[in-house]
C-alpha cells in the first residue's frame, strides 16, 4: 500500500515535469529546424557500450537502494493516508446489509394520509475492496417503474458513515452523514433533500435503518410536513432471499 501511494505521488510530479520540458522545447525550437545527430564527444562510448562506473540498463549499482523516498512526503503522512485509506471494525458493520433481498415499500406524503404500498428486490454488494457499498433497486411506485441506486460507507478520517442516494423520481441526489449505536445495529443518518412539491429547497431529513436479524432490515425516512413537525413519511423492509 505505501509503495503504491509513493508511485501515485512520484507518477503525478514526473509526468507534471515531462510536460513542461516538452512544451518549452517545442516552443524555444526554431521553426523548420531539424532534430540533430547524437554526436559522440571524445572518449564517449558508442552506443550499447557501458561507461566506466556506471551501471548498464537492467543492472543496479552498489548500494543502490530498492526504493526512494518521494520528497515532500514524509513517513507521518504516509502513515495517515494509509490509515484513512484501509477499511476497518466500521466497515464490518456494514458487511449483514450484503446480499440480495425482497423489499416492501410504504409511502405518504403527510401525517394524516393513507399509506402507498409496493414491492420490489434489491441487491447490496461491496465494491472496491469492501470500501464502499452500493446498492440497487427495483420495484414499482404508484404503479409506475422505480429504479433507485445508492452508495454508502464510513470515511476514516470524519470518523463517519455517509450515504447518498439517486432514484427514477427525481433529476437530484441525497446525501447524509450518521452514526452506528453500541451494538452495530442500527445507524442514524442526517441530511438535506429538495421538496419541488413545496418549493422548497435543504429540507432537513432523518434515516434510521435498523439490523432486525441476519434476515431482515428495516430503514425509516422520516422528515417534516407541511407544518414543519417530523413524521414517518417512508418505511422498506428488507427480507433476505
Amino acid at each position: 500500500m505505501k509503495s503504491r501511494v509513493r508511485f501515485w505521488v512520484a507518477a503525478a510530479a514526473v509526468g507534471s515535469w515531462t510536460l513542461v520540458m516538452t512544451v518549452s522545447a517545442q516552443h524555444d525550437k526554431p521553426a523548420g529546424e531539424k532534430p540533430k545527430q547524437e554526436e559522440k564527444g571524445h572518449g564517449q562510448p558508442a552506443t550499447g557500450e557501458k561507461a566506466e562506473g556506471k551501471p548498464a540498463e537492467g543492472e543496479k549499482g552498489h548500494g543502490q537502494p530498492e526504493g526512494q523516498e518521494v520528497p515532500g512526503v514524509n513517513d507521518a503522512e504516509m502513515a495517515r493516508w494509509m490509515e484513512a485509506a484501509t477499511p476497518g471494525e466500521h466497515h464490518d458493520h456494514l458487511k449483514p446489509f450484503v446480499g440480495n433481498w425482497t423489499t416492501k415499500s410504504r409511502f405518504r406524503m403527510a401525517a394524516d394520509q393513507e399509506w402507498m404500498e409496493s414491492a420490489g428486490e434489491s441487491s447490496v454488494k461491496w465494491i472496491m475492496g469492501e470500501r464502499f457499498l452500493v446498492e440497487e433497486v427495483r420495484g414499482d411506485m404508484g404503479g409506475m417503474t422505480f429504479e433507485g441506486m445508492g452508495l454508502s460507507g464510513y470515511d476514516n478520517f470524519r470518523q463517519e458513515y455517509w450515504s447518498t442516494w439517486m432514484d427514477s423520481m427525481a433529476t437530484s441526489y441525497t446525501a447524509s452523514t450518521g452514526k452506528c449505536d453500541e451494538t452495530g445495529k442500527t445507524f442514524t443518518y442526517q441530511g438535506t433533500m429538495d421538496d419541488p412539491g413545496r418549493n422548497q429547497k435543504g429540507v432537513k431529513y432523518r434515516i434510521v435503518k435498523r439490523l432486525v436479524d441476519d434476515k431482515s432490515v428495516v430503514m425509516e425516512m422520516h422528515s417534516p410536513g407541511a407544518d414543519g413537525k417530523e413524521f414517518l413519511n417512508f418505511e422498506i423492509t428488507y427480507a433476505r432471499k
